[in-house]
Parts: C-alpha cells; structure tokens; sequence
C-alpha cells in the first residue's frame, strides 16, 4: 500500500477529489501519448536511429556491465528527452 500525503488535504473527501484528479490526468497523459501522432514520431525516431546505438555485450552475447556506452548513445537518449519534454510542453498548453 502506498501512502501518498497531499498538502491542504484535510478530509477523506478531499482526498478522494484530489486521487479522482491525479487519475484523470494520468489518463490523458496516456490518452495523449498513446495517439497515433505521438506513437509515429517516436516510432521513426528509433527506426531512424535503431543503426547508430550501440548494444553492450552484444559481441559476445553476454551483458558485460563492465562495458562502457559510447557517446553517441548519451546523445541519442538527450534527443529522445527533448522530444517526450517537447511532447509534454504541448500536452501542458492543451
């Protein structure tokens, strides 16, 4: 059980007001990126850049921990944050 403390909560019907919100907002925060717009851009973004990553431990079929991520994944992974941080900007003016 999670138990979450809502500031200026004072009664269980407040509570239920403020879970009833946070579950509306969840669900078209999903609604949202779960639209065929959103799901096609990431989609060509990793077809566009499934070749540059480099998989770890991929050589030897073994997931070597050891082994360090190139640079090029810092920058792929940057730019996939840009884009859902560019989503959830135009989500918030909605």
């Amino acid at each position: 059980m999670v138990v979450v403390e809502i500031s200026g909560v004072n009664s269980m019907e407040q509570c239920s007001e403020a879970s009833e919100q946070h579950n509306d907002l969840v669900q078209k925060l999903e609604e949202y990126f779960t639209s065929p717009e959103i799901m096609v851009e990431v989609g060509d973004y990793f077809h566009g850049c499934a070749n540059k990553l480099h998989y770890v431990g991929t050589q030897t079929g073994e997931n070597d921990l050891e082994e360090t991520h190139p640079l090029s994944n810092y920058d792929i992974f940057t730019s996939y944050g840009e884009m859902i941080e560019k989503f959830l900007q135009t989500f918030l003016k909605e």
